[in-house]
């Protein structure tokens, strides 16, 4: 068009007005359509209050023995301005970059850095429930583009579930499954095509990046890898959905129907792999974003103990699948049970969804056929069905094959978790379910009323009168009438199914919300004060003494009292030593922190049958050597009443008594650093990753620091680099020359630097490509005919 031509210009703006002209009914849609949002926000505020409530600290036993010690290092390094790479106060020290449930690089932990570590862990749950509750939102009313009240169904379907409820608890997985809708729905934005020109937004592949990225530098990775099936079945069925006819987002069909089935099935295949590139380049980039993270991780799991996968015995453990006796009490929730975890048969169990999301979720699949969005529908149903499958765990021939065939698949120790993605794609289910309902009359034929209703009936029957064990009375008469409401939702007159749905979608709310009265937040424990600050005296006398010069390190052995938190932090129940930053060669991890060198150190103080992802204490043999334990840099062994004293033969003491719990003294300590000819005059540690010390060495001699040695740990001898060795199973060591020197050793993450260039190189070509477009833009305006 020629710029100068107004008469021109005026007809584009119109017919641009007219294109955006809203759909006929959209202005009568808004209130509910506000309505909805404000329900879904009401919702999750009310799941939230149990964390949020003023004067009211929710706590767990990972809290002080697992995510607040992990959470405290990372917060500490941000508050100072740098990257917490090195955890001192664990194992001898660990790679904390290299923890990859630790999350060290995942930015949202950055606004927190100067909140106390209790109120962080709190409110950063708070943060990813809701964040995951706005993903569920915007997935299904923005991607997948469902009427309301779609959005609220999904919504409570998903946050109001016992999978949720129990992982506001469980901080590492709540932070991973938040990001879960997000995904999904960046994948679809990055398959959709725009508008009849087939150009691709170009905010896409890079929102995509960002979220994979997030995810897998969030902290758990079972759960990434519990989600990884969904989000590629999801991006498959959706790019079919996409590519296979003209719906509402605009996509062409791409076969011709009169062709032969083999050329057809040809180009539909060709037409799903095409609209599947942008999806691989945004999930590469996002990898690559990820790379300081992954990297250090892969590192740290070359030298892990627990690398080689779960045993069948372990994953068999009870409580870590989900009971097929119990499965209906497991799946639909009983909304007056007091303690959920009765009715599924353990807190990983809970798995819950409810009736109501139930029967929208039969709804959804009975009319997949006939529905714009059939492969989103099956590919939905396929991987809840896997999923529960795959929880039952090896009482089923499907686990037990997968764990033998499938990469990655013996990893996990709870099947369980795998209720997770099936959670999500119910919650999808529903939304599609509610949204069939609630379209005109005509779309709900005889035969899908029908089958749908026999299928809830015959569900009914199962769970109420089949071979499983029964929760409570009330709980099968709940089900039973919202399963009879689901039915008279199908049944109603056209005219009345608007109303109908809502009614649905306030059963189900009420449903859920009841369930949530005995929620795992609500039913936790609470603390007066934070993990963080105790103030028992065998505490702070600890604090004060290995903040002398030469203080050196504790090693706990108490009895494991998991109901009494305060008992738990006061006898440094690891990790909660490293609240109260008293360094400790035990500690307590179930994933890759858990060295080779670690294990073989201790499994030679232990009996047979040792167990690395345990604490070492509980497993040591008796009387402690303190030599043994001065070579480990142990200054003070703290006991409870349970350990007799001869356990403690040679060590001097009691130094200390605090009610039962008392501390003994190493009267062979030698500190944590030293020289076999020589002394050590200074040792000072500015941070984690820098030890500085002064020593005096006669003639050649070895200086050994009572760190556990990994391959990042470099050192200088005056400025000069030296070679830093492994010194016995567990400590680093040094050649020094004769004299008087300044010995600097630092430590940075393996890979680091490799990391952060793979992350530019993938900011880089993120912006290649808009840039490449806005270039050919420029071009092209520039040669058209003026």
């Amino acid at each position: 068009m020629n710029q100068g031509d107004p008469i021109g210009m005026i007809g584009t703006i119109v017919r641009a007005l007219h294109s955006h002209t809203p759909r006929p009914g959209a202005a009568a849609r808004r209130p509910v359509s506000l309505l909805e949002g404000l329900g879904a926000v009401a919702f999750t505020a009310w799941v939230l209050w149990p964390l949020l409530a003023p004067g009211r600290l929710v706590t767990g036993f990972d809290t002080a023995t697992y995510s607040g010690p992990n959470l405290a290092v990372t917060l500490d390094a941000l508050r100072h301005g740098r990257l917490a790479q090195w955890n001192p106060y664990l194992y001898g020290g660990v790679s904390h970059a290299g923890n990859i449930q630790a999350a060290p690089f995942y930015p949202l932990k950055a606004p927190f850095a100067w909140v106390e570590v209790h109120t962080a862990w709190r409110w950063l749950v708070a943060l990813h429930v809701a964040l995951l509750a706005a993903g569920m939102f915007w997935l299904v009313r923005r991607r997948l583009g469902l009427r309301a009240p779609a959005g609220l169904v999904a919504v409570l379907t998903v946050v109001g579930s016992g999978a949720v409820m129990i992982r506001m608890l469980f901080f590492e997985q709540i932070l991973v499954l938040a990001w879960a809708p997000w995904l999904l729905g960046t994948v679809d934005a990055a398959i959709a095509r725009r508008g009849v020109d087939g150009r691709r937004s170009r905010a896409a592949v890079p929102a995509l990046a960002a979220v994979t990225a997030a995810m897998l530098c969030a902290g758990h990775p079972q759960i990434v890898y519990v989600l990884l099936p969904l989000a590629g079945l999801w991006a498959i069925a959706r790019a079919a959905d996409h590519t296979g006819g003209a719906d509402h987002t605009g996509g062409a069909d791409h076969t011709d129907r009169a062709a032969p089935l083999a050329r057809r099935l040809r180009a539909r295949s060709l037409a799903v792999a095409a609209a599947l590139v942008p999806v691989v380049a945004g999930v590469t980039a996002g990898v690559l974003l990820a790379a300081p993270q992954l990297l250090a991780a892969l590192d740290q799991a070359g030298r892990s103990a627990n690398t080689g996968g779960r045993s069948l015995a372990t994953v068999s453990q009870p409580g870590f699948s989900v009971v097929l006796r119990r499965l209906p009490g497991t799946w639909l929730g009983d909304p007056f049970a007091s303690v959920h975890s009765v009715t599924s048969g353990g807190y990983e169990n809970l798995t819950y969804v409810g009736a109501v999301a139930t029967v929208a979720a039969l709804v959804a699949v009975c009319a997949a056929w006939s529905s714009r969005q059939r492969w989103t529908i099956v590919g939905l149903g396929a991987i809840a069905v896997a999923a529960v499958t795959a929880a039952v765990g090896p009482r089923l021939v499907f686990y037990r094959v997968a764990f033998e065939l499938v990469p990655g698949f013996d990893q996990a120790r709870v099947p369980a978790r795998w209720s997770l993605a099936a959670v999500i794609a119910v919650g999808l289910l529903a939304a599609l379910g509610v949204d069939r309902l609630g379209g005109a009359g005509a779309a709900l034929d005889r035969r899908l009323r029908l089958v749908t209703s026999a299928l809830v009936v015959a569900g009914g029957v199962a769970a109420v009168a089949g071979p499983f064990e029964r929760p409570s009375g009330a709980a099968m008469a709940a089900w039973v009438a919202l399963g009879g409401l689901g039915i008279a939702a199908l049944w109603v007159p056209a005219r009345h199914r608007a109303a109908a749905v809502v009614v649905l979608a306030l059963a189900g709310a009420t449903e859920l919300g009841l369930a949530g009265r005995h929620s795992a937040a609500r039913a936790a424990r609470t603390a007066t004060t934070s993990v963080a600050a105790s103030d028992a005296p065998v505490l702070t006398w600890l604090q004060a003494r290995s903040a002398e010069p030469g203080g050196g390190k504790v090693f706990a052995v108490a009895a494991d009292r998991l109901d009494d938190l305060g008992f738990v932090v006061a006898s440094l129940r690891p990790n909660a030593n490293v609240l109260y930053r008293l360094a400790s060669p035990d500690g307590y991890d179930g994933g890759i922190q858990v060295t080779e060198a670690w294990a073989t150190t201790f499994a030679a103080l232990s009996g047979p049958g040792f167990q690395a992802d345990a604490p070492a204490r509980n497993q040591l043999d008796r009387p402690l050597d303190p030599t043994i334990f001065a070579d480990l840099g142990v200054q003070w062994v703290l006991t409870d009443a349970t350990v007799e004293p001869s356990a403690l033969a040679g060590w001097s003491g009691p130094v200390l008594v605090d009610g039962e719990l008392v501390v003994w003294e190493n009267s062979a300590y030698r500190g944590t650093a030293w020289l076999d000819s020589g002394t050590v005059t200074a040792l000072h540690r500015p941070t984690p990753e820098r030890v500085e010390l002064t020593v005096s060495a006669s003639g050649g001699s070895r200086l050994v620091l009572t760190e556990q040695w990994d391959p990042g740990w470099s050192a200088t001898v005056d400025g000069r680099p030296v070679r830093v060795v492994p010194s016995g199973t567990l400590s680093i060591g040094l050649d020094i020359p004769d004299g008087t020197h300044r010995v600097v050793l630092t430590y940075r993450a393996v890979h680091l630097r490799l990391g952060l260039l793979l992350a530019a190189l993938g900011l880089v070509g993120l912006g290649a490509e808009p840039a490449a477009a806005a270039w050919r833009h420029r071009r092209t305006t520039r040669s058209a005919p003026a």
